[in-house]
């Protein structure tokens, strides 16, 4: 994919950034980062709330990101599983950067500056955050493809209601109701009138509308 063909997706991701996307995923750092502060409270090992939910605020960000980017790359014809790593790939590689920076900004005390928690953060996105990003692919391209069932399904009924209201024209240019009246009425001052020739006169008529309705039968 070149540059050109990168920034579509990217585009169409930022511009797909809702407040409700953002408030689930902070959401759900804040979870990620209070988990392990509560397990090791009053421990030596309790790491830093502060230092923690910055971390999982950036990851979150990244994975909402890469999950909005994964989604445009789908709909542009990728598979849900390649751009599901691909995009896993490049969010753990910002959360991996996010935590150097932040290990470095924090000061010497935070163990973030260690490169081997720069891995672990790096492994910690697809164990936390992989899930979800699955989860989320999964769900837009079966919205999708149950959205175009759906409108395939109603083309479907409408080109049936077209060609059933074309059926319908044709019968009614082949059969004239005021034409089919008049000829009745004839018929009955016939009768009426007691013309021998009214018999072969509505059998005519009756002949006449069966080789129309038959025609229209088979036009359609």
């Amino acid at each position: 994919m070149n540059r050109r063909d990168a920034a579509g997706p990217i585009a169409s991701a930022f511009g797909a950034i809702t407040w409700r996307a953002v408030l689930a995923t902070q959401g759900l750092g804040a979870l990620f980062a209070l988990t392990p502060w509560l397990e090791q409270m009053g421990r030596g090992t309790q790491p830093p709330l502060g230092v923690g939910l910055m971390l999982q605020s950036a990851t979150a960000f990244f994975v909402m990101c890469a999950a909005l980017c994964g989604d445009q790359l789908v709909r542009r014809g990728w598979s849900v599983p390649r751009a599901f790593v691909v995009m896993l790939l490049c969010a753990s590689g910002a959360t991996a950067v996010s935590v150097w920076l932040i290990g470095e900004a924090a000061g010497p005390p935070h163990a973030t500056q260690d490169p081997r928690s720069v891995l672990v953060s790096f492994f910690n996105v697809g164990s936390y955050w992989g899930v979800a990003l699955m989860v989320y692919l999964n769900r837009q391209s079966a919205t999708r493809l149950l959205a175009g069932v759906r409108r395939t399904e109603l083309e479907r009924v409408q080109a049936e209601r077209r060609l059933i209201a074309s059926d319908l024209a044709a019968v009614e240019a082949q059969i004239a109701p005021a034409e089919v009246f008049r000829q009745l009425e004839s018929v009955r001052d016939s009768y009426e009138a007691g013309n021998p020739a009214a018999d072969a006169q509505l059998d005519v008529l009756i002949a006449s509308l069966r080789d129309k309705v038959a025609r229209c039968a088979q036009a359609s």
